[in-house]
């Protein structure tokens, strides 16, 4: 089976620049040119939870409506296009491991983070238009 990303595709992948480094959930923000994504937070992290700005882009994901890949309701941070795995590198890990792919973000999710995204002052116009093109 392909590796096929959507807009929402949810990834468990190793994330290196994390402090301490660790397992997390990516969501494909966009694969055009290059694969971007969005991180999954448990809670909103300290850091993020001290800037009232930072907190308007974060989008509560329920539980119940993505109960293929959480375990307990969470936050997509919305703040930042983070970059990570190319598609070949994805293709590869894939191969190795189907598990890597958990899902998709459900569509209530995926409406909120289009409308955080396309108010958002953090972002850039390429990461904007990209995200509301295909979420």
């Amino acid at each position: 089976m392909a590796l096929n990303l959507q807009a929402g595709t949810v990834l468990h992948l190793w994330c290196a620049f994390c402090r301490p480094p660790k397992w997390k959930f990516h969501v494909v923000a966009y694969t055009v040119p290059t694969v971007r994504y969005l991180l999954i937070n448990s809670h909103i992290p300290p850091l993020l939870r001290a800037d009232p700005e930072l907190v308007t882009h974060q989008v509560e994901l329920r539980q119940t409506d993505n109960p293929g890949f959480l375990s307990h309701d969470s936050v997509i941070d919305c703040s930042m296009v983070m970059g990570g795995p190319t598609m070949s590198e994805l293709e590869d890990l894939y191969a190795k491991d189907p598990g890597i792919l958990r899902g998709r973000v459900s569509t209530p999710g995926r409406r909120a983070v289009r409308a955080v995204v396309k108010g958002s002052d953090l972002l850039n116009g390429y990461e904007i238009k990209a995200i509301c093109a295909i979420w």
